[in-house]
């Protein structure tokens, strides 16, 4: 039997000092304040430590009255470890301000009940921590389920906050053992031991699996950034390049109007004007699309402004229905006041940008 204990307890320290180095380690390493949490949480280890006496048994009768220091303080740390510890897992801060700040004010209550040893009251604040942690049970199995429902969480992080309460439950039994209100059993008194190194290794699972995925969240945006950056650079390249495409086409498009012009000028039949009907659509399209270009250039760019000028209503209305006029099977008549009217029309006087526009 003692051979099987030393073992049991054996193992289980050693599980506790790798899971709170672990979690050391990687709060250290990743600067997550779940993973702070799951280190001050380990703080219970020396406690079940001091609660069996191995202080005393290594260090002899000389730091006896360490381990009960131990036990009195770390007894009310325990409770504010806990309530710090569901409030970062369950990301209160976040999802339940009001509440997080009741945790935070029972958190700091528990701090201030420390007093209570050197003035003598000890009894008294673990009746008040017992009452406020019988008290927060049921209020965080309840606002874990909302969360739940509200699906601010997992389901992986809803089990695990199912433990804090029976972790409460564990260690009400174990009190009640100890205070004879129910019969005393090693396996009851033990419970609570159990429970604590299960939920710290569960915890301890769910951050890691937690901040992977985090981490995974930032490499995905981190590569959506370089896309979209490359895509920006892309975009502006092209804009630069069209933009010079359609200033270089200026040149030319505006010799062949002039040309057209010329030629109309000249008598010509009626199967000559067709032809110069055709080149005028066609050299109209590609104007348009020049302008179109530039504007888009304009449109896309940081420093984008707007150049307002007097400019006549009729004249913008014509040149941005330019499309109508390159095609042979629509038209496009314009009244004002009942009268149709031209480009050339007397038109009321907007203060605008024409080119935007058109």
């Amino acid at each position: 039997s003692a051979t099987l204990d030393t073992a049991f307890w054996s193992f289980y320290f050693g599980l506790a000092v790798i899971a709170s180095g672990i979690a050391l380690w990687l709060a250290i390493a990743l600067r997550r304040r779940l993973l702070w949490g799951i280190c001050l949480f380990s703080l219970n280890y020396p406690l079940v430590a001091a609660l069996h006496g191995y202080p005393e048994w290594l260090f002899g009768s000389a730091l006896l009255p360490v381990q009960d220091y131990m036990i009195s303080c770390l007894s009310l740390v325990s409770y504010a470890t806990a309530l710090w510890l569901h409030s970062e897992v369950f990301d209160l801060k976040k999802n339940m301000p009001r509440l997080h700040q009741l945790l935070l004010a029972a958190i700091g209550l528990n701090i201030v009940l420390q007093i209570s040893i050197p003035l003598g009251f000890y009894g008294l604040a673990m009746q008040i921590e017992a009452g406020i942690f019988f008290i927060a049970a049921p209020i965080l199995l309840i606002t874990s389920w909302m969360l739940w429902r509200r699906k601010a969480i997992d389901i992986n992080t809803l089990l695990l906050g199912l433990l804090p309460p029976i972790y409460v439950v564990s260690a009400g039994l174990a009190l009640l053992s100890i205070h004879g209100v129910i019969p005393f059993h090693n396996g009851v008194y033990s419970t609570w031991q159990y429970a604590l190194i299960i939920h710290i290794v569960t915890v301890l699972i769910i951050a890691v699996l937690r901040v992977r995925a985090e981490n995974r969240t930032l490499v995905r945006k981190q590569q959506l950034a370089r896309e979209l950056q490359i895509e920006r650079e892309a975009s502006f390249h092209q804009r630069q390049f069209m933009g010079m495409v359609a200033h270089e086409f200026r040149t030319p498009l505006a010799i062949l109007q002039a040309a057209l012009e010329n030629l109309r000028l000249c008598p010509a039949t009626v199967t000559q004007s067709s032809r110069l009907d055709r080149m005028q659509r066609a050299t109209t399209r590609l104007v348009q699309l020049t302008d179109n270009c530039l504007a888009d250039a304009r449109l896309s760019s940081r420093d984008l402004h707007a150049d307002k000028q007097d400019a006549a209503l009729l004249p913008v209305i014509y040149m941005a229905a330019t499309v109508v006029d390159l095609s042979l099977n629509h038209y496009l008549d314009v009244t004002l006041e009942g009268q149709t009217v031209g480009p050339d029309s007397p038109s009321p006087v907007l203060f605008i940008d024409s080119g935007l526009l058109c």
